[in-house]
């Protein structure tokens, strides 16, 4: 999952202009069937990061293996972090 993010993660640009960084935590419900829903940002450092963070979440394609209680699928609550940091900080 890390590695899909950060392979899409696009920093917005306002954000780099400005020299944002920092993590958005993004909660998801997985689905009985992997789809995700309910997918909110909290303690983004921009509004873009966030915006930013949701979508790329959002463009993942239903999990395989959504959460098992007893070996039957049930929704399951997540916490994704996503991390925003500058390469070349000035």
């Amino acid at each position: 999952l890390y590695t899909y993010i950060k392979k899409k993660l696009r920093y917005p640009a306002k954000s780099k202009r400005l020299g944002v960084e920092g993590r958005v935590y993004i909660q998801v419900i997985v689905e009985k069937d992997g789809v995700l829903s309910k997918i909110v940002a909290y303690n983004s450092p921009s509004e873009e990061c966030g915006k930013e963070a949701i979508r790329v979440v959002k463009s993942t394609s239903p999990w395989q293996h959504p959460g098992r209680v007893g070996g039957v699928a049930v929704r399951t609550r997540i916490i994704i972090v996503v991390t925003f940091e500058l390469k070349n900080k000035r």
